[in-house]
């Protein structure tokens, strides 16, 4: 074996002991040892301790060797979470452009059919967006946090793939929507109805009114008025609906409901309770009382 060659693997011996080598350097060393036996022996004796110790000048390479290698090892992982953070914003990108995508605002939207299944109690909505260069992802449905009768409809677009065919259709089966209102939503701040049932059922809804006047003659059609907000309510394992009731006050004056909302140049007072009536015949009618809690037929039946 070379002696020159033995001088160096020995001045590199220390750093290969103390692991603060190059991969280069570890190698060399390693491949040595396999074929020299003095330089085994000198390496064993380092390894256990038995070896003379370093001097101050091989010392201070070491601690050199060592600080080295400890601040390469943290910039390269400082790097790697860098890399990383910027691979995953980068992905996160992607992933909302062209595959989660975003809840479209309503005027993109165009709906084309919205059918009410009476016995299923569902709606069918099928429509379209407005944009050339997006895809639907998914229909979302939930209900309203700021009013329980409200269902809200999330359409969600993104960009579509280059050379891909946009996807521009969608249809979505809503159960559940007896009683409620649906809105297309982007998500709660920009809404768009686009089914009521309250709306579809006006016809019934004034025969039911005729059914709560006829049952409860001290209720004035002229100066008791009812109003339906919306919903079903059940009540003792029927379904049915609510009004509440306000008294007409001052001379001359009138009412007139309009959409929604009620229009009068006199003024309303709140009754001290409300008037529920069953969707079924014969029809069953109830008068909560506010004060009390409890639910009681009407006297005049």
């Amino acid at each position: 074996m070379n002696n020159d060659s033995c001088d160096i693997i020995r001045d590199l011996l220390p750093g290969y002991v103390d692991g603060v080598l190059s991969d280069a350097g570890t190698r060399a060393v390693r491949n040595h040892l396999e074929h020299c036996k003095a330089c085994q022996a000198v390496y064993q004796e380092m390894k256990d301790g038995f070896g003379p110790a370093p001097g101050q000048e091989e010392q201070l390479a070491l601690d050199g060797f060592k600080k080295i290698r400890k601040q390469t090892r943290r910039l390269k992982t400082a790097v790697g979470i860098v890399s990383g953070l910027l691979l995953a914003v980068v992905c996160s990108v992607i992933l909302v452009l062209f595959v989660i995508g975003e809840p479209l605002s309503t005027h993109r939207i165009n709906i084309s059919e919205c059918v009410y299944d009476e016995r299923a109690e569902s709606l069918t909505l099928k429509g379209t967006i407005d944009d050339s260069t997006m895809s639907v992802r998914r229909v979302v449905f939930k209900q309203s946090e700021e009013n329980p009768n409200d269902i809200n409809v999330l359409v969600y677009g993104a960009e579509t793939f280059p050379f891909w065919k946009p996807e521009q259709d969608f249809s979505v089966v809503i159960p559940g929507v007896k009683g409620q209102n649906v809105y297309l939503a982007c998500p709660d701040y920009d809404r768009l109805e686009v089914y009521s049932w309250k709306h579809m059922h006006f016809e019934f809804l004034k025969q039911l009114e005729q059914e709560v006047y006829q049952a409860i003659p001290p209720l004035d059609r002229d100066r008791g008025i009812l109003s339906y907000s919306g919903g079903i309510d059940v009540v003792e394992g029927m379904e049915g609906i609510t009004y509440q009731v306000d008294y007409l006050t001052g001379d001359n004056a009138s009412v007139w409901k309009r959409d929604d909302g009620i229009i009068t140049d006199g003024t309303l007072e709140a009754a001290d309770f409300e008037i529920w009536i069953s969707l079924e015949m014969p029809y069953k009618i109830r008068i909560h009382d506010y004060q009390t809690g409890e639910w009681s037929a009407p006297h005049f039946q």
